[in-house]
């Protein structure tokens, strides 16, 4: 029975996301992450410095940067960390800005658009 690092959910075998807060699930072969602990109400001012600074971040609307932060300190991938990091906004019920092709495909087609208009102009 996998359990979350983030929420420490135990879930069914053979699921791949945690089924309480949606974080990618960790299987014995692979390697192991450190968790976040989940401060209680009344220590919320001694949380881990860790878990602090990627709120931060994340209060700002740096998603990026958390992403960042989480990778240099647990030498994850970049899914995983993207992962553990929305799993830790929505713990905290913090809003994310979703990024991904869409967002890219976007900007790339407003760059064709005004390279068109500058060649036609």
């Amino acid at each position: 029975m996998p359990k979350c690092f983030f929420c420490d959910h135990n879930n069914p075998e053979g699921m791949q996301e945690c089924q309480e807060c949606g974080a990618e699930l960790q299987h014995p072969e692979q390697t192991a992450q450190p968790s976040i602990p989940d401060p209680q109400p009344e220590q919320e001012s001694a949380a881990d410095p860790f878990e602090e600074e990627l709120l931060q971040h994340l209060r700002a609307g740096r998603k990026i940067a958390a992403v960042k932060v989480y990778r240099q300190q647990t030498a994850v991938g970049l899914k995983e960390a993207v992962d553990a990091v929305e799993a830790l906004a929505r713990k905290h019920n913090l809003k994310t800005i979703k990024t991904g092709c869409s967002t890219s495909a976007a900007v790339l087609a407003m760059f064709v658009a005004m390279g068109l208009w500058w060649i036609l102009s």
